[in-house]
């Protein structure tokens, strides 16, 4: 668990690193009004402004950082219309899977990019971390210059010391990813094995629980009332339930809180799995090889690739359209490049396109001029695999005797935004309060700057293994059961085995 930092900072910066996407926020303790800046002017040079930004590297063959996030999608795509300058270009996205899934994790394990060329996994997270920790120092310096009276014996800059760093990491993360993401972040510049404290690794589910607790109920979708969620949480003394939907993985963790004096417990160690929001797009893909061919979409992501990540980025958005707001389908502009192609490789016009679409679905897919219109039924359909699998897993660990008592629990993490599984959590557990903040994605940063101001607030964990340890000793009656007696073959004494468990 970690420790309280032994030195008070003053600036608190913690960077949400996504399988999807990454974010940063930033606090400064001393000022006074303790506020939470999220930033939010990511994708500025594409004529847009995010508080995320996809979590994508474009580095140069020789291993030179070249674009992050949107700038490196975006320069990737344009490089990829020609394969010659494409084949030079090291692109990486989704690649913080491999810290869940790679067991045998080490600094020598590698990463494979875009064109196939592998590159040593722990340069291409610290080249990430080294691109995030500039543009929130920058951020931070900026504001504070904005803002100098609120920490007027400050530095006009602040010096890389007075930083407080944390970066959030899942719960269900072997230790061996964990010391992996500590040292890409040594790598990095963020603190330094000699100043250890200036790191803190947060976990997601755990800081999206300090951050929830603290919230009134109208602070959450569909829930009314002042009333702060931590004083009903008190009042009931039961264990309540964290579930982060994140793009890559599902991350529970249970608390409890204390009754004498408000500590945070945890009640069962953190479970999950690879059960993220990307499996809807890969529904998604699915979906548009049945419809078009799959030659035909395989052709199209070779020879247009920029326009393929434009169809995948509009369906990102229309993804979490919701029910009886503004229609009953979900309308994607698709790429002329599409159109053309189609009309090229498929039929003369839409009715030609149409009739083959209709061979896998008759009444749920269809194109519209230059629209690919999918009706909310088949949208829901797309989520249905990973809804059923994140929903089992819930259940599953809910039937456990000690959790029997849980009544709330709190939806965080993008994926929370996905109306199919709001509503699928909710039939499920109609027993249970689900709590989910207005804007879940910002969740687990804001609950990473309350974690780093007072870590000392959850007081202990559950521990996921237990390692056991057999040793012989001198056989005593007054201590050992007779059944355990023995005579050495080497020393001619009596002796026992006994079991130490070590958590």
């Amino acid at each position: 668990m970690a420790a309280a930092s032994q030195v008070k900072r003053d600036v608190i910066i913690a960077i949400d690193f996504g399988t999807t996407y990454s974010r940063f926020g930033y606090v400064f303790p001393n000022a006074s009004e303790d506020h939470v800046y999220v930033f939010q002017k990511w994708g500025r040079g594409q004529g847009v402004s995010y508080s995320k930004t996809p979590t994508a590297l474009l580095m140069t063959e020789d291993g030179k950082l070249h674009k992050f996030g949107h700038a490196a999608m975006e320069m990737y795509a344009k490089q990829a219309m020609s394969q010659k300058d494409c084949k030079k270009l090291l692109y990486f996205d989704k690649f913080k899977l491999l810290l869940h899934s790679k067991e045998d994790l080490n600094e020598r394990t590698e990463v494979r990019a875009r064109n196939g060329k592998k590159w040593p996994a722990l340069d291409v997270f610290a080249k990430c971390l080294e691109y995030l920790k500039k543009i929130s120092t920058d951020a931070v310096n900026e504001r504070h210059l904005k803002s100098a009276k609120d920490n007027p014996n400050a530095d006009v800059m602040y010096k890389p010391e007075q930083i407080q760093w944390v970066i959030t990491i899942p719960a269900i993360w072997r230790i061996s990813a964990k010391e992996f993401m500590r040292k890409a972040a040594y790598k990095a510049g963020i603190a330094s094995p000699e100043d250890p404290d200036q790191l803190i690794l947060a976990l997601e589910p755990e800081a999206a629980s300090y951050y929830c607790r603290k919230l009134p109920f109208d602070m959450f979708k569909g829930q009314q009332g002042n009333e702060v969620v931590k004083e009903t949480l008190d009042q009931e003394k039961v264990p309540y339930m964290v579930v982060d939907n994140g793009g890559g993985t599902l991350d529970i963790t249970v608390h409890e809180i204390n009754a004498v004096d408000g500590h945070i417990l945890e009640k069962h160690c953190p479970t999950g799995g690879l059960f993220g929001g990307i499996h809807v797009d890969g529904e998604f893909e699915k979906l548009m090889s049945n419809a078009f061919g799959e030659d035909f979409i395989r052709n199209f992501k070779e020879k247009f690739p920029n326009d393929w990540q434009i169809i995948m980025n509009r369906f990102e958005i229309h993804k979490r359209a919701e029910e009886d707001v503004d229609n009953d389908e979900i309308s994607i502009n698709l790429p002329l490049n599409f159109i053309k192609s189609c009309y090229h490789d498929i039929g003369e016009d839409d009715d030609a396109i149409n009739t083959k679409i209709k061979r896998f679905y008759p009444e749920n897919v269809s194109l519209s001029s230059d629209y690919l219109n999918i009706t909310m039924e088949m949208l829901g359909e797309l989520h249905r695999p990973i809804v059923t699998r994140i929903t089992e897993h819930i259940k599953s660990l809910l039937s456990k005797e000690t959790l029997q008592d849980v009544k709330t629990m709190f939806l965080v993490g993008g994926f929370s935004e996905a109306q199919f599984l709001r509503k699928e959590i909710s039939r499920c557990f109609p027993d249970k309060r689900i709590l989910i903040p207005h804007d879940p994605e910002l969740a687990i940063i804001h609950g990473a700057v309350e974690f780093a101001q007072d870590p000392s607030l959850l007081r202990a964990r559950i521990m996921g293994k237990t390692y056991g340890v057999r040793v012989c000793v001198t056989f005593d009656p007054k201590k050992h059961p007779e059944e355990k007696r023995f005579v050495h073959s080497l020393t001619n004494i009596m002796c026992t085995v006994v079991t130490f468990f070590i958590r």
